[in-house]
């Protein structure tokens, strides 16, 4: 009896004590301080960039607008995998062709497009059986409206049974001259529009004694047979070429003329000298 008594009580000594250290190390994790306070594991934030993909496949010298691509999101990983360290960013203009390849659902890069204004972007969008041909013209000859890469134009020639128009622009015998045209419909593959001088060349004009104008022809990359370019040849040497804005309806005879649909009612006077003539 007595030897259960001394167990019973060793039983309620042992619960008290150990209530009692509950309560202790209850009451020091209340009392501990904010900082002692174990800290909360942060997981990092994979850094994602931002990227183009194709909605379609491209083939080269195709055209490539903003319809044709997406945006999407890649993590950092892949973004290195591919040799990209930023965003992909892509400065969309009318007439842009794929320089390469571009596939479905794969990322493409800047240099994968190739806009008007870059060099070899003719050879890109040029039709087989056709040749480029570059052809400079001041630009108060381009009439029509604006001509850009992949416009159509008309090309015309001034000329005269008298004399070589090439010489000069004074003509001499009004009653000779007429205007038709040379082609019809000609593709025009690139534009290059003489480019403003830089500060540093304006100021170096402006203190020299003879100041040079700045150039005013613009440079166009044609689609001509070799027939075409064998006429062309012979129209800059005896005639001056125009180049009109093409809407694809003009008839030549609409756009055929001569002195006498200006002059109506011109006559020529003739005077005579020894050994010439001049046309008043």
């Amino acid at each position: 009896m007595r030897s259960r008594f001394l167990m019973i009580a060793s039983l309620i000594l042992l619960g008290i004590g150990v209530i009692g250290v509950l309560y202790l190390k209850a009451s020091s994790l209340k009392d501990a301080k904010p900082s002692e306070m174990p800290a909360a594991v942060v997981l990092p934030v994979e850094k994602e960039y931002i990227i183009w993909t194709a909605k379609r496949d491209i083939g080269i010298g195709e055209s490539v607008s903003r319809e044709d691509l997406r945006l999407e999101k890649i993590a950092e990983a892949d973004a290195f995998e591919l040799g990209i360290k930023q965003d992909v960013e892509i400065n969309f203009v009318d007439g842009m062709v794929a320089r390469k390849p571009i596939l479905a659902l794969k990322p493409v890069l800047p240099e994968h497009i190739i806009s008007p204004n870059q060099e070899g972007y003719f050879n890109l969008i040029i039709e087989p059986g056709f040749v480029p041909v570059s052809f400079s013209i001041p630009k108060e000859r381009l009439l029509g409206g604006l001509i850009e890469a992949g416009s159509a134009v008309d090309l015309l020639v001034l000329t005269s049974s008298s004399q070589n128009l090439t010489s000069g622009p004074k003509i001499r015998d009004l009653s000779s001259v007429s205007i038709s045209p040379l082609f019809f419909g000609v593709k025009v593959l690139q534009v290059k529009k003489p480019k403003p001088a830089s500060k540093d060349v304006k100021e170096k004009l402006t203190k020299s004694a003879e100041p040079q104008p700045e150039p005013k022809d613009v440079t166009l990359i044609l689609q001509l047979t070799r027939k075409q370019v064998a006429k062309l040849t012979i129209a800059q040497k005896i005639a001056q070429v125009e180049v009109h804005l093409s809407n694809g309806e003009t008839s030549a005879f609409e756009l055929s003329a001569d002195a006498g649909d200006i002059l109506s009612d011109y006559k020529s006077v003739r005077e005579l000298r020894a050994r010439s003539e001049t046309i008043q």
